[in-house]
């Protein structure tokens, strides 16, 4: 985790049940294939053209009530790629 990150200053408990919802929304072979990109590319794997800026997660989480408001951070944008790392970090 990136310190002073956005989603780093969240409270804990919040993260975690973010977190948790990523994991089990999404399918276990995108978090195995999401996983070897992070591995791969640990600095630049949020700038891939397959996560055209996270739009995905994000309307993910918004679409299930999860947004900033209630985050408490400014933006999805600075908090996504930290939270679907920490998501998919764990093997299956």
């Amino acid at each position: 985790m990136i310190e002073h990150s956005e989603s780093s200053r969240m409270d804990p408990r919040l993260r975690d049940a973010v977190v948790s919802f990523l994991r089990d929304w999404l399918p276990p072979e995108a978090r195995r294939r999401y996983r070897l990109m992070i591995q791969e590319n640990p600095q630049g794997w949020a700038s891939d053209p397959h996560f055209s800026g996270g739009i995905i997660v994000k309307h993910a989480l918004r679409g299930n009530g999860i947004d900033e408001k209630v985050l408490g951070v400014p933006n999805l944008d600075s908090i996504w790629a930290e939270l679907l790392a920490e998501a998919v970090a764990d093997p299956d």
